[in-house]
């Protein structure tokens, strides 16, 4: 019985990593939000998606009373330093639908933390600046409070209450593609970059090919595109496919348990507890990972990103809310016509 119990500790801690994994590229499960979608209302269409969440007084659940529906999360991918989050993906879960929809953040997206945080900040010994700065560098501002002050950036950025989040070192990227034999991929094109002060060195040519975890955080971590990184996000989608597809597989699982759980204690840090943790196991295997949306925060392509405010608020309201935004006057038109 005890080895039984174990087994599934180490097969969620697996699923958690899974997704956590995606850091580059995400997706996870976890738990707790207060949404109740069912009776989903806004007032003058209006876009407020913290508006919606006060209006919002019970949660739906299914037959598991301690399981809500939908739960948010963020996956933060943080440098050798553990400083900077070069990887922000947020989502969320849909337990009855099996679904899971995400936005990747670009890391150069322009923020300002707000006044009464930075003074927060500063009493706790960090020195934030009042300035606008890169996303990404909130969590290295923040010190040992980074996971936590990132997450609350977010909240403001999309508009919406976090439930989770997961951050996770690139050692533990690299492990866990290299504990599943490596990753199979049609690199689209050559990709060639060297960076001395962060030991890192990128040198893949274009073509079908395995890619050992170095290679593959290479991969998701190049950014020498016209685009920067909007294409950087794109790649990151396309190796997220092939991950799932051959990291996560019911065989290849399987044959990793353990070392799956070793890296998970090793490299991620959550603020989900195990707890929580074991009740998603039911759940798990209704997740259809060819379904899963990922869309990018709305912007203007440029460094720093400047993103667009109503674009962002629709898109977090249809994929967190289901809610399709119309153009109200347009339907006044049409009836005024009539």
């Amino acid at each position: 019985m005890e080895n039984k119990f174990l087994k599934k500790i180490i097969i969620i801690l697996v699923i958690l990593l899974t997704i956590i994994c995606a850091i580059f590229l995400g997706v996870i499960i976890h738990t707790v939000n207060r949404l109740t979608l069912k009776n989903r209302q806004s007032e003058n269409n209006s876009l407020n998606s913290k508006e919606f969440n006060e209006h919002t007084e019970e949660t739906t659940y299914n037959n598991f009373d301690n399981i809500p529906n939908r739960i948010t999360f963020a996956i933060y991918g943080v440098d050798k330093n553990e400083a900077l989050a070069d990887v922000i993906i947020v989502g969320i879960f849909n337990k009855l639908e099996g679904t899971i929809n995400t936005i990747s953040i670009p890391r150069d997206t322009y923020v300002k933390i707000p006044s009464e945080r930075i003074e927060q900040l500063r009493e706790k010994g960090q020195n934030a600046p009042s300035g606008g700065i890169k996303i990404n560098a909130v969590h290295s501002y923040a010190g040992k409070y980074g996971n936590e002050y990132l997450t609350k950036q977010i909240e403001d950025l999309l508009d919406i209450n976090i439930d989770y989040y997961f951050e996770i070192n690139l050692k533990a990227f690299n492990e866990i593609v290299d504990a599943a034999g490596g990753i199979e991929i049609d690199v689209p094109q050559r990709m060639y970059y060297k960076d001395p002060v962060q030991g890192l060195t990128i040198n893949l040519y274009s073509g079908k090919q395995t890619l050992t975890g170095k290679q593959a955080e290479g991969f998701v971590r190049f950014r020498q595109y016209v685009t920067g990184d909007i294409q950087r996000i794109e790649m990151q989608k396309l190796f997220l496919t092939e991950f799932f597809k051959q990291v996560f597989n019911p065989e290849t699982v399987s044959e990793n348990l353990i070392e799956y759980a070793v890296i998970f204690f090793k490299y991620v840090n959550t603020n989900m507890s195990l707890e929580d943790a074991i009740d998603y196991i039911p759940y798990i295997k209704t997740v259809d990972y060819s379904k899963i949306t990922m869309e990018t925060l709305p912007g203007d392509g440029h460094t720093p990103y400047n993103h667009y405010e109503n674009e962002t608020m629709i898109l977090v309201n249809k994929l967190f809310y289901g809610i399709e935004y119309y153009d109200e006057t347009e339907s006044t038109t049409e009836i005024e016509e009539y």
